[in-house]
């Protein structure tokens, strides 16, 4: 049966209008501008990042002295901001905040964010404790989530319009692999090493309150005319506040739609099972550090093939990402899933590393990629914060969800029943492959457009009539 979700008219670039590059609603955005937007706040947001985030597993490691699985469950917490971005692109879409459904969260945001590292970076060592921890964490979270779920409505919403959203998602995803690739990732290892706590948590935090002047990069006509022009007559301004209602009221009923439509939540479910999949992260972090005896500094310097396969798994999927239909991203996202498990049997020195994680990073790329341009394809023009925010809800909980899955096979085959640390990983690797396996019976239940080409190509054209 066809999608009761359809599919957005991608506009070519060499087509577009001035009218067609800007936003519908109140935002005043070209797809460069965007582009602009997104690459400045992803640069501050990668520096930051590059302080706080290997800095951070060490917290957890060696000063609150955590398991794998003890650190993975404390993920599933520290994501409860992730979890609730449907809200909060609801409520940037519904309701704005001084006059603004974009720009006023955006600048809260980064605020949030700023505000609890620094206080993290203000806490002495021996004052660390999982409760605190935990709680400057989620606050830090909440922040960096609203700013990202603004940030991508905004994206989504001219991408779809434009027919950029590979491109943006593609700048998106790829600008911190190129800094990784440059410069982050050797020192982020060395800040892990080197410095304190507090100095990596205090200058993240400076780092955060930067990027609370990105907000100038975001051009959004105010909700209530009256900010812009002032009417001299009460039935004017009646006029404007109706008008307001009305816009309210439209996206309202477009999301209530969408909410109960079978096609979304089949689309939602299926990136949901391929990310819930067994994680390797926090498990390959452990096994890494107390088996291999990789040193913070060699942690960090794995970012650089890392970055390095990532570019390349970039650069191939925008060289086909105009001509993909909806159907070749839906196999490409599983099967991208599906080859990194194999790799990994052969994770044992500093050499395979290095190699394996530039391949696993070029084809975990493609993957992401294909997630994240089939979440779009689905968003309805209008609601993108909310529905494309569902989406990354569902990606960041069972991505919680299947670190901490990956981590108890970990510890369960391994050190909790006195096996070999090894055969804890080997294990993880092999229940990944099976259970990523039985994600290609969802195919078949997703929407038709999103598997047949025909089909997809049809509904385009039917839309573009229309």
């Amino acid at each position: 049966m066809s999608s009761p979700i359809d599919p957005p008219i991608p506009a070519s670039d060499s087509t577009t209008t001035p009218e067609k590059n800007q936003s519908p609603g109140n935002l005043k955005m070209t797809a460069l501008e965007v582009g602009l937007l997104v690459s400045v706040s992803v640069i501050i947001n990668t520096m930051v990042g590059t302080y706080s985030g290997l800095k951070g597993s060490y917290l957890l490691k060696d000063v609150l002295h955590l398991s794998a699985s003890q650190v993975s469950a404390m993920g599933i917490l520290i994501g409860i901001p992730a979890y609730i971005r449907p809200f909060l692109g609801t409520g940037a879409d519904l309701f704005p905040l001084f006059g603004f459904h974009r720009r006023s969260y955006y600048v809260l945001s980064w605020i949030l964010y700023a505000a609890a590292l620094i206080t993290e970076g203000l806490i002495p060592t021996h004052g660390y404790t999982y409760t605190n921890v935990l709680g400057l964490t989620l606050a830090a979270g909440l922040g960096a989530n609203l700013l990202f779920v603004i940030m991508d409505s905004i994206m989504v919403s001219i991408g779809n319009r434009t027919g950029t959203i590979g491109r943006l998602q593609s700048a998106q995803q790829g600008i911190p692999l190129l800094m990784a690739l440059g410069f982050t990732s050797h020192l982020g290892g060395f800040v892990a090493e080197n410095w304190s706590y507090q100095r990596c948590f205090l200058l993240s935090g400076l780092f955060a309150a930067f990027g609370a002047l990105t907000t100038f990069l975001v051009h959004e006509k105010p909700v209530d005319r009256r900010y812009e022009r002032h009417p001299n007559t009460l039935n004017e301004r009646h006029i404007e506040q109706v008008e307001d209602r009305i816009d309210t009221s439209v996206h309202a009923k477009a999301l209530g739609k969408a909410l109960i439509s079978p096609g979304l939540w089949i689309c939602v479910l299926y990136v949901f099972y391929l990310i819930l999949t067994p994680g390797t992260n926090t498990a390959q972090f452990f096994y890494s550090s107390n088996v291999l005896h990789f040193s913070p500094q060699f942690m960090g310097d794995l970012g650089i093939p890392g970055s390095a396969g990532a570019v390349v798994g970039i650069a191939l999927f925008l060289l086909v990402s105009k001509r993909l239909p909806t159907s070749a991203i839906v196999w490409g996202a599983f099967l991208g899933d599906l080859t990194a498990y194999p790799l990994l049997f052969l994770w044992r020195d500093h050499h395979s590393a290095e190699i394996i994680t530039f391949i696993t990073a070029m084809t975990g790329s493609i993957y992401n990629l294909c997630l994240l341009t089939f979440a779009a394809k689905v968003c309805p023009k209008g609601i993108e914060a909310s529905i494309y925010a569902l989406f990354m809800a569902a990606v960041s909980l069972a991505g919680n969800l299947g670190d901490n899955l990956g981590s108890r096979i970990y510890d369960y085959y391994g050190p909790a029943h006195h096996h070999s640390i090894t055969y804890g990983w080997y294990a993880l690797i092999v229940w990944g492959i099976i259970l990523t396996a039985m994600a290609a019976v969802m195919v078949p239940l997703l929407p038709r457009w999103t598997r047949d080409a025909k089909v997809e190509r049809e509904q385009n054209a039917a839309q573009a009539a229309a």
